[in-house]
């Protein structure tokens, strides 16, 4: 068997590197299934080595319809640049269905697609199944919870994984009892031990990348930045006066009741649901808007502010705002060891940094008040833009 999943690679990586396509990854993952005539998710590894898809982290409590435990561990692999997350059960043992899912943003259509492959149909394809909406809502809102704390993920505070944790534990044994197991044992061309993590003693090294050691913060930034692309495309051919009312109410250019901001949503067949994408009830959405979801560098909010001032206002059109490029400056070595990491994400968009109230809750979110040119830009376009009453 091992010599088969070797040849695979090996095959698939030439037909790759012959045959070079810039479809969706999605697509090319369907069509090497199909074309190896895949009916196993233990020969799914191969795919993901050949594809790119080169970051993970570990799933051991969830609530999604794919089991983790302890026991079993589920992992979960996405690549920054195409945008797509993957996921399947490391044993068939753990509950739900035996199936591939994937969440990828598709290009063309500029939507969210929510994929699942069952690999024992004739011929395998992504489908994209109704009972996905039940919690993704019906514009396909990804779910990951909020920086700094991931619950049910290896690394889940902070990323933080030091030896002798329960966290810890759960990740050694699983990985050293699947040695042999298929499903994950092509991991390996991703640091899947624990090193993938960080431990109290790296902060205090300079020499050594923080941003690497930091999969569900990383994981978090890009479905940030792929909600602000669902969002911005669901409200692309509204009225440019019911996005400027948007612009105005995210830029905090005056205070709006609870109904003034559900009117201004509304507009645009949004709600205040579409801001978190958190795990969250209906009753458990904050009632300040303006604690929208941050990633542990913006806010939703301060991510959709500059696509809007590009798209309404055409003297700030080429206007770049903060990036994490320019956020993590260079200077410093941990940071040029993760220029690549910054420059993959910065590839999905920028941010407008806001002024906010010094709280408990952005004492937990780690968040830093904006330089006093943005808070001036932010009074000048505010000036600029008229609230429309509706």
């Amino acid at each position: 068997m091992m010599k088969f999943v070797n040849g695979l690679i090996f095959i698939i990586g030439l037909t790759i590197s012959h045959h070079a396509v810039s479809s969706q990854l999605s697509t090319q993952f369907e069509s090497l299934v199909q074309r190896y005539n895949i009916k196993k998710v233990e020969h799914i590894s191969p795919l993901l080595v050949t594809l790119g898809i080169n970051n993970v982290t570990w799933a051991f409590d969830t609530r999604a319809l794919l089991g983790a435990t302890p026991t079993y561990l589920r992992p979960v692999f996405w690549d920054v640049t195409s945008g797509i997350v993957i996921t399947y059960k490391s044993h068939s043992m753990a509950s739900g269905p035996d199936t591939i899912e994937a969440l990828e943003w598709n290009k063309t259509d500029e939507r969210i697609r929510l994929l699942e492959m069952d690999l024992t149909q004739k011929k395998p394809k992504w489908t994209e199944p109704r009972k996905c909406a039940e919690c993704h809502g019906d514009n396909s809102r990804p779910i990951w919870d909020e920086y700094p704390v991931w619950p049910g993920f290896i690394g889940s505070n902070d990323d933080f994984l030091d030896k002798n944790t329960e966290e810890y534990i759960y990740l050694k044994e699983f990985l050293n009892e699947n040695k042999n197991n298929l499903r994950t044992e092509f991991v390996s061309h991703i640091p899947s031990s624990t090193e993938i993590y960080r431990t109290t003693s790296d902060v205090a090294d300079l020499e050594k990348s923080l941003f690497s050691v930091r999969p569900n913060m990383r994981l978090g930034k890009l479905l940030q930045r792929i909600n602000a692309k669902r969002i911005i495309s669901q409200i692309k051919g509204s009225n440019n006066s019911d996005k400027l009312n948007l612009l105005y109410l995210l830029l905090e250019c005056k205070i709006f009741n609870a109904e003034d901001i559900k009117s201004i949503l509304t507009k645009l067949n949004l709600t205040t649901h579409d801001f978190f994408i958190n795990f969250l009830n209906d009753e458990d959405v904050p009632s300040n808007f303006l604690d929208s979801y941050t990633d542990g560098s913006a806010t939703i909010n301060e991510m959709l502010i500059t696509d809007l001032i590009r798209d309404l206002l055409p003297e700030y059109k080429k206007r770049r705002f903060i990036k994490l490029t320019r956020k993590h400056s260079l200077k410093f070595p941990d940071n040029q060891i993760d220029s690549d990491h910054f420059s993959e994400l910065d590839a999905w968009g920028d941010w407008f940094p806001l002024p906010f109230e010094n709280n408990e809750l952005n004492k937990i979110r780690k968040r830093f008040n904006p330089p006093k040119s943005y808070i001036k830009l932010r009074d000048k376009i505010c000036s600029q833009i008229k609230y429309k009453q509706i």
